[in-house]
């Protein structure tokens, strides 16, 4: 906190991205320690899954997901890279994670996207697509129907509430 404190102060060139960069050190660190449980198994892995059989396919399929979600996957791709037939799959899925894999991917896009929002030189188009959602508008519903707010707004009161700067017009 005193290192954005300080860049602060100073305003030399590029304070902006100082004060961004530990910023985001400080939510990773925040977030490592206190980890987030929004119902779902964490993004970073499936550490709270069971162990073994159906379980264990999910379980792999998970771990992929963290680090794929953002590519269009079907859930017939996700029955297949989880060695089950899709009816099997799906209500096992569901059984497991407590949601549909739709859901579930759906999830972790708006979870990244809520990240890349803490950006404020980023446009809400741009990251919505690095987030995984090539339609603006979809991403735009399914922000404001799981947050209750549009992602502007969020980025608002984010960035307000953390003593960030004012968003850059766009």
């Amino acid at each position: 906190i005193s290192t954005m404190h300080d860049a602060y102060r100073g305003r030399e060139t590029g304070h902006e991205m100082s004060i961004a960069a530990s910023l985001f050190t400080l939510i990773g660190a925040i977030l490592r320690r206190y980890p987030v449980n929004l119902g779902l198994a964490s993004p970073d892995g499936p550490a709270d899954l069971p162990v073994g059989g159906d379980h264990e396919s999910i379980r792999q399929l998970v771990s992929y997901l963290a680090g794929h979600c953002t590519q269009d996957i079907s859930a017939r791709q996700m029955a297949a890279i989880a060695g089950m037939s899709y009816s099997h799959f799906a209500a096992c899925f569901r059984r497991t994670m407590h949601c549909s894999c739709k859901q579930y991917v759906l999830q972790l896009r708006l979870r990244l996207a809520e990240r890349l929002l803490m950006d404020p030189r980023r446009n809400v188009s741009e990251l919505a697509r690095e987030a995984g959602f090539n339609d603006l508008s979809y991403f735009i519903k399914q922000f404001r129907a799981n947050k209750g707010i549009s992602p502007l707004k969020y980025r608002q009161a984010m960035l307000a509430r953390s003593g960030g700067h004012a968003i850059m017009s766009r």
